[in-house]
């Protein structure tokens, strides 16, 4: 990838696409010319950014930029890439030019329950509730969970990106190659609320979990919240709570 200063554009190829769409994600006529906006829609974390900024803004051919990006892959899970960039000031090009690179595999990303609180916090009134986002351990294995809800278009049903929080013994989400957690009745009020939040806003969805009772499934109250940013489009902050009958 190249980011070039002149036309604050970022140049990527298709192998750049593929990375987080997937070998069949990317569209023949696929624009390799991107916005930084574009560039950054599926990013849900990028370590040291501030520092990037600075060198992009007044780029130097002896600098380097290292740091991990975590990202949201349109298929609902989330990837750790290792970013390395240097500035380049010359005739042919002003900016910086890298490369990520996916170690997902060996570097699994993490995003932290304090992360997310931190997130949160002030981003509604709601926010200072901090009791109904409580993403810590838990000593009460029938109490509460928190996780990161995926959902594109690509998705037939929204996903669990990742638990940011000890799942509780009553729900059963460990089925390898299946990723239904919620009752599929359920999934479309789910997919709405991709649609209705803004801001700091939260809803509220009552929705079927898979679960260790006779019938299979537990009724629960599903919390929802952007989660900040532009991938907010995509990404929900949930808290699951067993639903009170």
């Amino acid at each position: 990838m190249s980011w070039h200063l002149d036309d604050l554009q970022v140049r990527v190829t298709e192998e750049w696409w593929r990375n987080w769409r997937g070998p069949d994600g990317v569209a023949p006529n696929a624009s390799l010319t991107l916005s930084p906006g574009e560039f950054f829609r599926n990013v849900v974390r990028f370590d040291h950014i501030d520092e990037l900024v600075v060198q992009a803004a007044d780029p130097n051919s002896s600098s380097t930029h290292l740091s991990y990006t975590v990202v949201l892959h349109d298929l609902g899970y989330l990837m750790n890439w290792y970013n390395v960039a240097r500035g380049r000031k010359d005739d042919r090009h002003v900016g910086m030019r890298g490369l990520a690179i996916d170690v997902t595999d060996t570097n699994p990303p993490v995003i932290s329950p304090n992360e997310v609180l931190d997130l949160t916090s002030g981003t509604s009134t709601a926010s200072t509730r901090g009791e109904s986002w409580s993403t810590e351990r838990l000593t009460d294995d029938d109490g509460p969970a928190a996780a990161l809800l995926a959902w594109s278009p690509r998705l037939r049903v929204p996903v669990v990106a990742q638990w940011i929080s000890k799942v509780p013994s009553w729900i059963d989400w460990e089925r390898k190659g299946d990723p239904m957690v919620f009752h599929p009745d359920d999934c479309e009020a789910l997919r709405r609320t991709f649609e209705t939040l803004s801001g700091g806003d939260e809803i509220a969805t009552v929705a079927g979990l898979r679960a260790f009772t006779d019938s299979g499934w537990q009724l629960a109250t599903v919390t929802s919240r952007r989660y900040p940013g532009e991938i907010g489009d995509r990404l929900h902050i949930i808290r699951i709570a067993k639903a009170q009958r």
